[in-house]
């Protein structure tokens, strides 16, 4: 799970692209069994195609809103290598995503497009990221995993709880997300009706830490918080996706100012699949 998100500004933030390509082929099995290794088997030519939905609002705290932007777009993922042997499975995603938002007051707009590559591996204790390469407008948008992130902990059922590791962020922010199994409920999106998807809650106890990097602007996090649902499908993966941050954000060194908070709420559904042949 985790995944490629920027909760605040857009599609730099990867954790929910993250989450999509890791989990991209989780597959999930009757309830009381859970998830264990044998249903994480991904086969090469495995993909999805995701609508995106985003909005944004902002404002100094004790004002109105002053400013918002919504975003609509599409990412497609896929699994393009896997390597077998000694009870690990490796395999190599590739995602592109492309991105349209419109802010108020203003009306200006701007197009953004990102891809990465994803390194992950499957053994019985859970599903693993070691590495992420992501370029977003021809600039490095990779996020640091460090030595690796445990996306989903084996067996997984509704009960399991896990930490995900570090995740550091090309704009200086930080994420220590820690996640649980919450229940089975069945899901509508444009790819059709899913009964007994997984739901995955991830939420952030510590907070977010560090900074944004805004052209040449560097806003310090007062106070950040995140929670992302997940849910997932035997075979197909995610299904559905609701992350929603806030970040109470001042120019670094300037402690007298009013925080701006902003919120932030990305959508993103599943509209086609298709399963590689084993």
């Amino acid at each position: 799970m985790l995944a490629r998100l920027r909760p605040f500004t857009g599609a730099k933030m990867r954790l929910l692209t993250l989450i999509t390509a890791i989990a991209l082929l989780i597959a999930a099995v009757p309830a009381r069994a859970g998830l264990i290794f044998a249903d994480l088997d991904p086969v090469k030519g495995d993909s999805g195609t995701y609508s995106i939905s985003e909005e944004t609002a902002m404002g100094f705290e004790g004002t109105p809103v002053t400013a918002a932007s919504t975003g609509s777009g599409q990412q497609t993922s896929e699994v393009v290598a896997v390597s077998r042997g000694g009870g690990t499975t490796v395999y190599v995603v590739l995602s592109a995503q492309t991105m349209k938002r419109t802010r108020t007051p203003s009306g200006s707009e701007d197009t953004s497009t990102s891809h990465s590559l994803e390194v992950c591996r499957a053994t019985k204790r859970g599903l693993y990221l070691d590495k992420n390469i992501s370029i977003e407008d021809g600039e490095d948008d990779s996020v640091d995993v460090g030595a690796t992130l445990l996306e989903i902990r084996l067996p997984c059922a509704p009960g399991t709880s896990w930490g995900i590791g570090r995740l550091g962020f090309q704009d200086g922010f930080s994420l220590r997300p820690q996640a649980t199994a919450t229940a089975y409920e069945t899901v509508k999106v444009p790819a059709g009706t899913f009964e007994n998807c997984l739901k995955v809650i991830a939420t952030c106890p510590s907070g977010i830490e560090g900074y944004l990097q805004q052209g040449d602007q560097r806003l310090e996090i007062v106070s950040g918080d995140l929670h992302a649902a997940t849910w997932y499908y035997p075979r197909v993966g995610i299904v559905k996706e609701v992350v929603r941050s806030s970040l109470r954000l001042r120019p670094e060194g300037q402690v007298q100012m009013i925080p701006l908070r902003m919120d932030t709420m990305t959508t993103t559904e599943l509209t086609t699949y298709k399963l590689g042949k084993p």
